[in-house]
């Protein structure tokens, strides 16, 4: 299942870029970076871990968050609002908190 949503993240990257290609809308850049971004929290969602569900409540908060970023920037026209940067965060402090837990799954 984990490997369909990762599937559907870079068709919403793919569809985000051709359609900043052929519309020359800056706006559509934040809809390529969210489905590329969000293909890592989505292949290790389903990721055994000691704190059960941990991954798959972190990728759908980064989903709600991204999600928020791009409507954001679509209503302001601003590509960096609050909202995305807290996304570039949360994208960063996810590969240290999966790196931390899945490393913490295997010494024990």
């Amino acid at each position: 299942m984990s490997s369909n949503f990762v599937a559907a993240s870079f068709l919403i990257s793919i569809i985000g870029v051709l359609s900043y290609i052929v519309v020359s809308d800056e706006r559509f850049l934040s809809v390529a970076v969210f489905g590329f971004a969000m293909m890592l929290p989505l292949s290790l969602m389903f990721s055994k871990t000691k704190q059960k569900n941990i991954m798959l409540i972190y990728a759908i908060v980064m989903a709600f968050i991204g999600i928020s970023a791009i409507g954001i920037t679509f209503t302001t026209n601003k590509l960096m609002n609050v909202m995305s940067i807290i996304f570039i965060f949360g994208f960063v402090a996810f590969q240290w908190i999966a790196n931390y837990l899945l490393i913490n799954e295997n010494n024990h």
